[in-house]
């Protein structure tokens, strides 16, 4: 310990120890003859490390330690990061997943066969991917191998 810390931790121990006569001194030393009671006539109940330094001989260990006990933590908070990422994806596969199968139920249950059912839904799909999220396309249009596509980006107020 730091010579100049040794009055504030007395005052400390002074300001927060307590003690108390629960096993008495005779009975315990006949049950446990050494250890921290016997030896000094107390014991911690709880312990709260202020500050420490380690000794000179084991500054070496002790940095690695910290060093270790550092890389340990930060590969923590590297598997958390992934296992928050990997639950959002999933979370969002099952949603997109529910929201077809519903979409199929449905028009089975409305008498469209499944192959067709199947078809609305590879279409959405497709639509979905073309139309993206910030796309600028109003209307979409396909047909048979015929048909011509026609894709239409004007949009109110937008660009021609």
């Amino acid at each position: 310990m730091r010579e100049e810390g040794r009055a504030e931790l007395a005052e400390y121990i002074d300001n927060h120890l307590q003690v108390t006569e629960e096993i008495p001194g005779d009975r315990l030393k006949k049950a446990i003859p050494s250890g921290i009671i016997p030896r000094f006539g107390f014991a911690l109940i709880s312990l709260r490390i202020v500050d420490w330094a380690p000794h000179k001989d084991t500054e070496d260990l002790a940095k690695a330690l910290r060093a270790k006990e550092t890389k340990l933590r930060e590969a923590d908070g590297v598997r958390a990061e992934a296992d928050g990422v990997r639950d959002a994806i999933l979370a969002r596969a099952r949603g997109e997943s529910n929201r077809y199968q519903q979409l199929v139920e449905a028009l089975v249950a409305n008498g469209v066969t499944p192959d067709v059912a199947a078809e609305v839904v590879r279409t959405q799909l497709r639509t979905e991917n073309i139309a993206g999220k910030d796309s600028k396309i109003t209307t979409y249009i396909e047909g048979g191998a015929s048909a011509s596509v026609l894709v239409d980006s004007t949009k109110k107020g937008g660009n021609s």
